[in-house]
């Protein structure tokens, strides 16, 4: 139950900072999913290669460095 209470409070406060900073107009933010860059990370490391606007980056080495053996499910240890 403790756990319960906690994966809430945390999802509250994950929701609420997001809210405030996609408030925030002295900024911009890219939220990006972990999983989702593991799993398919082509199409999400162009999306931040964009966002970043840096011809310096190799999209082609970042997709190369990405690992999915990185991936822990939860519960895992």
């Amino acid at each position: 139950e403790s756990r319960s209470g906690t994966q809430k409070a945390f999802i509250i406060l994950n929701d609420k900072t997001k809210t405030d900073i996609n408030r925030r107009e002295d900024m911009d933010v890219l939220f990006v999913n972990y999983n989702a860059i593991l799993f398919n990370p082509k199409e999400h490391l162009e999306e931040i290669h964009r966002f970043l606007k840096n011809e310096n980056l190799d999209l082609e080495k970042m997709v190369e460095v990405v690992d999915e053996k990185l991936y822990r499910q939860k519960g895992m240890k």
